[in-house]
């Protein structure tokens, strides 16, 4: 799942953990995201959590970061807090 901050995937997966659900891979930081990690659910589905995302596009030979677009600009799915 991809989520639009940090602080908004970490409740997410802390949430997960509370319900039964069991590290795979511990929280850590990517080079395209701030927070990242995977849990498995108490039914055994994997859940990979991502938030404060950042976009990168990659024209030709060019790299531009563009990480102040909104997840709707660039086209990326982004569930947001209930």
């Amino acid at each position: 799942m991809v989520i639009d901050t940090e602080e908004n995937a970490k409740r997410y997966y802390e949430n997960m953990l509370k319900e039964g659900g069991e590290i795979h891979v511990p929280p850590q930081k990517r080079f395209y995201s701030d927070f990242n990690a995977v849990v498995i659910d108490r039914f055994g589905f994997v859940w990979t959590f991502e938030g404060g995302y950042k976009f990168y596009y990659f024209p030709k030979q060019k790299r531009e970061k563009i990480s102040s677009r909104t997840a709707s600009e660039a086209r990326v799915p982004v569930i947001l807090p209930i």
